[in-house]
Order: structure tokens, then sequence, then C-alpha cells
């Protein structure tokens, strides 16, 4: 946790003694003193900032305040010390921050919980290190609010190869010495080291990322590791431990090599219905029946899901070499979903452990799929049905698509010759002919097709009554108000924070009417509109008397045109533009003289990542959502791409800076900020204070 970044020098005189050196009087520096008292004496580690009252027995309280965890030297809290108030009685003008929750790859987090010993050491700007100190022992606590819980590991299981793999651990009540303990019949297993820094990022630092309620971990496991699940818990600084998850990690086998065959083809009617396929690797000797080879489909599912697409061997045909070299058996490729890398090869045992391959397994199509009818062949707008496409070479996770206006909202696969799919015409779909095409999961389209598939018109809006017997007119349906152009409003500011939330409200509906919103991102691709964005509409409601419906809870990620209509209707104009502003955030860490890393995160993180820049404040400060080329008063640093990483994506970025030496004791305001693009308003992160030193 960064709970300290800089080091100031003092302000006011250090206590002195005079001393005859050689027939020289010189001054001398006072001896130490004791701190009698600190108020508050304990903290809890969600103190995000938090002033110490410090009695004493001396007057020498100025400089630095180091608070030292009793146990571990290393680990310690500090901050500049500027003395107020009365001479046994000083005040810490810096107050430290218990509960930084930071997100940088280094020893971040809430403050350790636990006893403290406080030093106060003297500091001048040509001696800091040689002045006496004010100490006291066990006089100061940081307590952790509640008992640690673990509630999720982004990674489920770990190859037994020494691998490094980074797996976020989700709970409540972590703190800065947070660690992870891997359990095997209740004991730590030493064979599964879980406390080392990321992969990803910056890794200078041991502990990873530490939040109160994430931690951010490098897992390796051994060779030697047994296979099978293990018990999971998190512990405190304190030793106190949070409860058990049972089983909630596998340690995994060694990884499978290659497969031979390396392919296979979904033939529906070959001469042999099943085909041999060996899994290669490592210690796979197991008994017939102990284990499971499968193909795992992980290519695009189509209209399947992956499960349903994972192909199972013949149970009764498994065989492991004696050796544990390889395992064989029997797989029916038949209309298997196609696709070139689509399938991994995978041993899934009984204890729960998985031999996984890196190698892929290719399933090929020799003919597209083609569509030759359909049954019905006619749909109202506003209506959902099943229809039976005929056809040939379908296989499956086959999509069918029907044209503008109609979703495909399940795909059933029968044969190669037939599926079943359900469709719905939305209320706005077009009256007339459409085409009917078949795309299989190697995205091969055939033959269309063409016009056989019909829409009619929905139900009119226009009332009709009919006449009974008795001569009484009976509604058949409610008349709904006339289209008008609806238009949308920003309510407010125009400009939100990316972690914000906006009011829009849709105007001028007809009232009581059914209206829908739509929004596009600005840096959508092409021309940027909404005839470029497959996007469906994002809300849907009923205006109110006034013709007016409002939404509260709007928060894009990103720059996003509006649009909205009466449902049926035809959209207004696109003039409302939401702006977001991205955020930024900004902590600081020495690494030697004069060098320090300024680092922090970008909200919204996008694939290749916003660029963040560094600037220092001479003048004039900026106000948030000023361009940087507008701000004389703040001189450019430095600056780096802030990377789409993390649970979810953090935007995380690292700028490291030397200062030169007529920087040397100077202390300055640094900010980070990103510029205006086509995506987002200009950002601007907290501003930090910094002594070089």
């Amino acid at each position: 946790m960064k709970l300290a970044t800089r080091r100031r020098a003092a302000l006011g005189a250090v206590a002195t003694s005079l001393a005859l050196v050689g027939g020289v009087i010189v001054a001398a520096p006072a001896s130490a003193g004791t701190i009698s008292r600190i108020d508050p004496g304990t903290v809890f580690n969600t103190n995000a900032s938090q002033a110490l009252t410090l009695t004493a027995q001396s007057t020498f309280l100025t400089g630095n305040v180091t608070l030292t965890r009793q146990g571990s030297a290393g680990d310690s809290i500090t901050a500049a010390f500027t003395p107020t108030g009365p001479p046994l009685n000083k005040v810490t003008t810096d107050p430290i921050n218990f509960s930084d929750g930071g997100t940088t790859f280094e020893t971040d987090g809430p403050a350790n919980p636990g006893i403290y010993d406080v030093t106060v050491e003297g500091d001048t700007p040509t001696s800091p290190s040689g002045a006496p100190k004010d100490s006291c022992t066990g006089c100061f606590t940081v307590a952790s609010p509640s008992v640690p819980t673990l509630t999720g590991i982004s990674l489920a299981g770990v190859a037994q190869n020494g691998a490094a793999n980074d797996v976020t651990f989700s709970g409540s009540s972590f703190a800065r010495g947070t660690v992870i303990e891997f359990l095997q019949n209740g004991v730590v297993d030493p064979t599964i080291n879980a406390n080392q820094p990321p992969v990803i990022g910056t890794t200078t630092t041991t502990n990873g990322v530490t939040t109160t309620s994430m931690l951010r971990r490098k897992v390796t496991v051994g060779a030697s590791s047994v296979r099978g699940p293990r018990d999971v818990r998190v512990r405190n600084a304190d030793g106190v431990t949070s409860a058990v998850c049972s089983a909630c990690f596998t340690v995994n086998g060694a990884p499978l090599t290659s497969t031979t065959p390396t392919g296979g083809t979904n033939n529906p009617a070959p001469a042999t219905p099943t085909v041999t396929i060996t899994f290669r690797g490592t210690s796979l000797n197991s008994a017939t029946g102990t284990a499971t080879l499968a193909l795992v489909y992980v290519g695009d599912a189509g209209s399947s899901t992956k499960n349903d697409l994972t192909i199972t061997a013949q149970s009764n045909t498994t065989v492991f070499a004696s050796d544990g070299s390889n395992a064989s058996a029997e797989f029916d490729l038949r209309n298997a979903a196609p696709g070139v890398g689509a399938y991994q090869p995978t041993i899934t045992r009984t204890d729960g452990s998985v031999n996984a391959c890196t190698c892929r397994f290719d399933v090929l199509q020799a003919t597209p799929p083609a569509v030759t009818g359909v049954s019905p062949k006619t749909q109202q707008a506003g209506s959902t049905q099943k229809v039976t496409v005929t056809g040939t070479n379908f296989s499956r996770g086959v999509r069918v698509s029907f044209g503008a206006g109609l979703t495909t909202t399940a795909v059933e696969f029968v044969n190669d010759k037939q599926v079943n799919a359900t469709v719905a015409a939305a209320s706005s779909a077009a009256a007339g002919a459409r085409d009917v095409a078949a795309t299989s999961t190697d995205a091969k389209t055939g033959t269309v097709c063409k016009a056989c598939y019909t829409i009619t018109s929905g139900a009119s809006a226009t009332p009709t009554a009919t006449m009974s017997p008795s001569a009484t007119p009976t509604a058949t349906m409610t008349p709904s108000g006339s289209c008008r152009t609806a238009s949308v409003r920003i309510n407010g500011d125009r400009t939100i924070n990316a972690t914000g939330k906006a009011s829009v409200s849709i105007i001028n509906a007809a009232p009581n009417s059914r209206v829908e919103l739509q929004g596009y991102s600005q840096n959508h691709a092409g021309d940027q509109n909404f005839n470029n964005d497959p996007t469906p509409v994002d809300r849907v409601g009923t205006a109110d008397s006034s013709g007016t419906l409002t939404f509260n809870d709007i928060g894009p990620s990103s720059n996003t045109r509006f649009r909205a209509r009466q449902v049926g209707c035809s959209y207004g104009d696109e003039r409302a533009v939401l702006e977001v502003r991205a955020t930024e955030s900004l902590i600081v860490k020495r690494n030697g003289t004069r060098l320090y890393t300024f680092s922090g995160r970008s909200i919204p993180a996008r694939e290749g990542g916003l660029i963040v820049s560094l600037y220092r404040i001479t003048g004039t400060a900026c106000k948030p959502g000023v361009n940087p080329s507008s701000c004389p008063g703040e001189k450019f640093v430095g600056q780096a791409r802030a990377v789409a990483l993390g649970q979810p994506g953090e935007g995380l970025y690292s700028i490291t800076v030397r200062f030169p030496a007529r920087d040397q004791n100077v202390r300055d305001e640094f900010v980070v900020k990103t510029g205006r693009d086509a995506q987002n308003a200009p950002g601007r992160s907290n501003v930090r204070s910094l002594l070089i030193y």
C-alpha cells in the first residue's frame, strides 16, 4: 500500500545541546525522547485519512513518523511529519491513509492489522539520518473491521508444471499483507506458491495488487504437487483467517503435448462411424474408466453453446498406455461443428483434475450448408413462431438468418438436412419477402433460399368494430397514439465521468405510448451512425401523459449519441450526445534518489488503452474537462498507455521519472490527464504533492 510518498525537510529547529570538542564548542544532537501517548491509539484499516496526536516526554517531535508492525520489520507506514500544537502534544499535519486501495503492481492495499511501534526521526536537509529519535513500543494498533472472507477465485485450476498463472481472489477485509493458503488435508501445501507478483504489468515488488476486496497474485504449482482438489483460505497479518473455501481449486495434470491425428471431417455418413484419436503427454497412466477424454469446443459456437458442441470419447474404448505416454479412444465426429483449431483435447479425471493441451484439433466440413425450403413460409410482424428449415450439409451450431428485423432465438439441430428455428419478428419488421441463409461455425454460407419467407404487416393500429348478433359493437383492439417524432434530451451536465450515471429523457412522444431509446458509441467503425450499428434497443418504457419518459441510470463507457421513437414508428433526430470523461487515479512511489514511479488506472479500460500523460503543476491548475494543450500552468513530464487488464479491465499505467539534480528538495504537485478523442472527453486524476529527494 502506498501509505507514504515523500519525506520533507523539517520546518522547525532540531533540539540541540552544546558540547566542548577539541577546545571548540559545537552543537550536538539532543538525546532521544519517548512518546508516551498516541491519540487515537487504534485505527481501523478502513479509515482513509487520520491525523495522529503524539504526546511525548521530550520536545523533539519533528521530522518523519514511522509506524512499524511488531513481528515484521519490513512492514511499516511512514509519513512526513510537521509538528503543530504545544511542545508536548504534537499533531501530524500530513494525515496517514490507512485504507489506500491501490491499483498498481506493488505492495499496496489497506494497512496490515496488528500492533505497531512508533518512531519520530529528526530530519535536517544535510543530515536526515543522523538525528535522534523519539519512540514508543507497542503503543498503536491497526484493526481490521471484520474477519476476512474469500468468495471467489478467477482460475479454478493450474497445471503441475511450474508455469506462472495470474489469479484474482475476491472477498472482503483483505489487507496489505494478506496471504493465500492452499490446503491439502488441512495442512498448507508447500508445492503451491500463491503469493508472488502477477505476470502482467510492473512486477518490481513482492505482493501484487491488494484492495479490501481483491488480491491478484501469480500462482505456480510444482511438478511434485499431487493432482486433485485443494481447499483455499486467506490469512491476514494478525493471524486471523477466513473460512475455508472447500475444494475450490484443483491441481491439474501436466499439459498434453499433441494428438494423432490432428484433425478430422464431420462427414454425416462415413464408412466408419468413429475415429481413433490418441492424446499424448506424460504421466497419463490410469485404469480404464477413471478418466474421460474429450475434444472441448473452444471456437465460435454459432447458435449453440460450447458445452453442447464438445465431443466426448466413447467411454468403453478408452485405453491408457502402460508407460503413461498416451491415451486413445474412439470419437464420433459426424455432423460435428466445423472449425480450424476449434477443439482443445483434454483428459478429465474423477478427482476433478485436468490434463489439457495447448494444441488444437480441427474439424473440417467439405461443403457449406445450403437452404432449400422453410415451413411455414409466412410470419406476421410482432410475432414469434417455430420454423422448420430444410436443406443440405447442416452441422451442429449452424446459424440460420431470415433478414432485417427478424431474430433467430434458437436453432435445434435435427440432422444434416433439417434444423428447427424459433424466429421472432419485430413489430417494426418491414413487410415483404426474405431470403433465408444458413452459416456453419467455420463462417461458411452455401446456397441461399431466395425470397422463400414472407413477413406480413402486424395488426392494424386503427380500431375496428364487429357486430354481434345482438348488434352490440365490440372493439377488437385498443387504439394506440399516432406516430410523433420523439426526441432525446440529456438532463443536466452533458459530460459525465466514466464511472457515473446520466439522466436521459424521451420527449414529444404520444401520451402513454411505448417508446424505445437507442444509443451508439462515437468511435464506432465506418460512418459512425446508427445504420452502421447493430446494437439493439437499450431501454423501453411507457411515456407519461405528457409524452415524456426519463431514465436516470444511463452509464455508457464512451461518448454516445442517442435517438428515440415510439414503437412501430420512425426514429427522431440524433442530436443528443452524451460525453463520457475518462477517470484517472494517481499514486506515487519513491524507488531511489530522485527516482519515482507514477501509476494508477484509467477508466474506461479498452484494448490498446488510453494515452495517459503526466504533468507538473507549475502555475494555475486546469479544471477537469479542459484539453491538456489549453493548460499553460501545467508542464508535460512523460506519458504511457493504460493497458486493459484485470477483472474487469482496469486500465493500468506506470510512468517512471528520474528528476534532475536541480529538483533536489523541491516540492511540486503532479497530475495525470487524458486528452479528447473520438471515444472520450478529457479526463484528469487527483493531484499529488511530492517532495523530490
